[in-house]
């Protein structure tokens, strides 16, 4: 009878010494895994800003609509390790004015893709950035007056722009950026004319 309790004893500790390092390796194994989907989550950073600024276009061909107020939305992610980040701009300008009797009002909408290269200058709390990609862009022109009407159009191009920040408390950002935009469109009968051209815009984000 003892030898039966002795053996009892001995293959419900076995038992049990099993079972606990089943539920070891299963929890280590769930532990790696968290980890490395955690490492993987903060490989990545972004930066997005709110953009206020102008638009300027080419006087000649807009005028009296060829200086806008503009607000827009800056983003661009990536891993840490890539050169390059995916860039997603997007802005909204609008501008008034009178011409010979005529009243005009434009909207002006642009998005743009591509990539953004950014560099950090640690030493200075500051960080670099330029970048380049396709430009969509849609402009409203309505004219009251001696002359009612309202046209739309929308074209395809390119821009680039370039900027830089200053970076507080690693995450909180305030700079200037700069960019050009090339995209023609036909409004209200002129010759097609470039509906982007330069945009000068203080920039205050976040990153992480």
């Amino acid at each position: 009878m003892r030898q039966f309790i002795i053996g009892f004893i001995l293959i419900s500790f076995m038992q049990s010494y099993t079972y606990a390092v089943e539920i070891t390796e299963v929890s280590e194994y769930r532990k790696y895994i968290t980890e490395t989907d955690f490492d993987e989550f903060n490989s990545f950073t972004a930066n997005v800003f709110l953009a206020v600024g102008n638009k300027y276009l080419e006087g000649g061909n807009w005028r009296p609509v060829d200086d806008y107020s503009e607000m827009g939305v800056l983003f661009d992610f990536g891993r840490e390790e890539w050169p390059l980040h995916i860039a997603i701009d997007y802005f909204t300008a609008e501008s008034d004015g009178s011409n010979n009797g005529i009243d005009l009002d434009s909207t002006i909408t642009e998005l743009d893709v591509g990539l953004r290269f950014v560099m950090d200058v640690p030493s200075h709390n500051t960080a670099l950035h330029i970048g380049a990609g396709v430009s969509m862009i849609d402009v409203e022109l309505e004219a009251s007056g001696a002359l009612n009407a309202s046209d739309e159009d929308s074209g395809t191009g390119f821009w680039i722009n370039m900027g830089g920040y200053y970076i507080f408390k690693d995450h909180w950002l305030v700079g200037v950026d700069l960019r050009f935009s090339d995209t023609d469109v036909h409004v209200l009968g002129a010759p097609r004319r470039n509906a982007g051209y330069w945009h000068t815009n203080l920039i205050f984000g976040v990153r992480w």
